[in-house]
């Protein structure tokens, strides 16, 4: 989900032809068409994500155990591992998506470089998929 904005309004992006729109004083303020495309990104460093990368996992590791390793450090909101379609095996990568920006970068700081099943974590916060990558 990307946020953007244009004259002072900000947009939420929900997918190609929906988005709502934002306020300082509500989260939504209505759902709307997406009619314009010309609108300017506000810096990333403005909007803060709470969706994590969780890189180098034990193939064996299931979400709900990784679930179980970041409630420690706040609410969780969703918990996705990429498996292979081939074989249905674990690719070794997933993705939290903590409560609030401000407890993904806790458990970013306390999990980064942590041991896990012998493996060192690597945690960061998500990106969005550069277009033409699978």
């Amino acid at each position: 989900m990307r946020c953007y904005t244009s004259s002072g309004i900000r947009y939420r992006i929900l997918s190609r032809r929906r988005t709502e729109l934002l306020t300082p004083h509500a989260t939504r303020l209505q759902s709307c068409l997406l009619v314009c495309c010309y609108v300017t990104p506000i810096r990333e460093d403005l909007v803060s994500s709470a969706k994590l990368y969780v890189g180098n996992l034990s193939y064996e590791r299931s979400e709900a155990s990784l679930r179980r390793l970041f409630e420690r450090h706040g609410d969780v909101a969703s918990v996705t591992l990429m498996f292979d379609r081939a074989s249905g095996r674990s690719r070794g990568f997933g993705f939290v998506e903590m409560g609030t920006p401000e407890q993904a970068q806790t458990a970013k700081g306390a999990l980064d470089g942590a041991q896990l099943d012998g493996r060192s974590l690597k945690v960061d916060e998500a990106r969005e998929q550069q277009p033409g990558k699978a």
